[in-house]
């Protein structure tokens, strides 16, 4: 079974840092995306891959992700559903008054889901790659 793929978006802040070295604990292929100053250190704490935001935009590189995990409040659905892969999950730790309540949410036949706020600390993945 393939690795499940997370992109965590400010991957070099406190929660951030901290959810690189967990999603690697649980085998997680990993790319993590920071300003060009911090690339070594998120590389440096297991990440697989690094994104520099001031260079590439994550959402226009092709690349598809399991979860995407926001902890800076800038990543909304529109912006990366089509970085998600089918039954992927947006995680918005920092997410938007739209994201909270509900009203950014993706199409049913998509499997995708938007997860926000409080609701975010639930979210967990098993190691035999299924995603809760």
């Amino acid at each position: 079974m393939s690795r499940f793929k997370v992109l965590i978006v400010g991957a070099s802040g406190g929660v951030g840092a901290a959810a690189v070295q967990l999603a690697k604990h649980f085998g997680a292929e990993v790319t993590g995306v920071c300003s060009t100053g911090n690339l070594d250190l998120v590389r440096s704490i297991g990440a697989d891959k690094v994104i520099d935001y001031t260079k590439e935009d994550f959402a226009k590189s092709g690349e598809t992700y399991d979860i995407i995990l926001d902890t800076t409040a800038t990543v909304p659905l529109a912006r990366c559903e089509s970085a998600l892969k089918p039954g992927g999950r947006l995680v918005a730790v920092q997410g938007s008054f739209a994201q909270a309540l509900g009203l950014e949410r993706p199409s049913k036949a998509s499997g995708k889901k938007v997860i926000a706020g409080s609701d975010s600390i639930w979210v967990f993945a098993h190691k035999d790659g299924r995603l809760y």
